[in-house]
């Protein structure tokens, strides 16, 4: 059964602050959201991991733009540096968000 959607009112300079969380150009905003409610949950858990955690996603965020703006990097490496980039997402899926009681 698909999910439920909604939509949502967004300042735009929300929404460029959340471009710029981004790891890759299809991320859909839902996963950026999830995540960065994952990160903050962890971060009151776990600080250190927290920072690791955004610490890829800002080395991802360069190989994104490394990839966008050169064209010295052959297309076999972009491939590669793109496929990092997925595969740091798949690892710090977001996880399921618990209600507070």
């Amino acid at each position: 059964m698909p999910k439920e959607t909604t939509t949502i009112k967004l300042e735009k300079s929300t929404k460029e602050r959340l471009d710029k969380f981004k790891e890759f150009e299809s991320e859909s905003y839902n996963l950026v959201i999830n995540k960065a409610l994952n990160i903050i949950n962890i971060c009151s858990k776990n600080p250190p991991l927290a920072y690791k955690i955004l610490g890829d996603i800002e080395r991802a965020r360069e190989r994104k733009i490394l990839i966008a703006n050169s064209d010295k990097v052959s297309s076999r490496k972009k491939s590669f540096m793109a496929k990092q980039n997925i595969g740091l997402l798949k690892a710090i899926k977001p996880a399921p968000i618990k209600p507070e009681r």
